[in-house]
Parts: C-alpha cells; sequence; structure tokens
C-alpha cells in the first residue's frame, strides 16, 4: 500500500525520492530497502520532522531540508538491508542535488 503525505508535508516528486534510496543501496552495493518500508521512513520524516514545510515557512534552509532526509536514508538501508551493520557513507553529490530537486521541484 502506497503511503500518502499531504501538503505542506508532501514532497515535490516521492517517486524520485523513493528511487535516490534505491540508488543510494546500489551506491553502497546493497539491495533496495523494502518499498513499503522506505515510504515508512519517509513519511515519518516528512511530516515529524518537517523539512518541506520547514523551508516553505523559511525555518530551515534547502540544504538543511535536504540533510535531514539523506541522514535518514542510510540508517535505513543499514537495518533493512545490511543486517543492522553500520558502513561508512560516502559523499554524493549528485544523490545530494536528486533529493534537494525530488523535496522542492524548481521551487
Amino acid at each position: 500500500m502506497a503511503v500518502t503525505i499531504a501538503p505542506p508535508h508532501a514532497p515535490d516528486d516521492l517517486g524520485a525520492l523513493l528511487k535516490v534510496c534505491d540508488d543510494l543501496a546500489a551506491h553502497y552495493s546493497l539491495d533496495p530497502a523494502p518499498r513499503h518500508r522506505v515510504e515508512e521512513m519517509l513519511a515519518d520524516i516528512l511530516v515529524r520532522k518537517v523539512p518541506v514545510a520547514g523551508f516553505r515557512e523559511r525555518l530551515i534552509t534547502r540544504e538543511e531540508a535536504r540533510n535531514l532526509v539523506l541522514a535518514h536514508m542510510p540508517t535505513l538501508l543499514i537495518h533493512e538491508c545490511n543486517g543492522g551493520v553500520s558502513f561508512d557513507c560516502v559523499p554524493n553529490p549528485e544523490l545530494d542535488r536528486r533529493v534537494e530537486e525530488a523535496l522542492f521541484g524548481g521551487e
């Protein structure tokens, strides 16, 4: 079942955000996390931690919103795809850009 995230918390493109999480898993040579778990994690972050609404209300910057979402993706992958074993996160500017674009589109 797909998760629905209502405005003002909804990202510009949830599908693109889900794809970034899959690509991040591939970046670390992991299988993608189960789609429902990624959707649940993103819904929780977007609603409870309000990066999109916080940016639109000028409480945080685009970069802070992007980093808030990005910081949770490796944690999900560690628990869902890597048996709870942590790994060193390697910066990936292209994935950073794609998360920001998925969250805010052309804003």
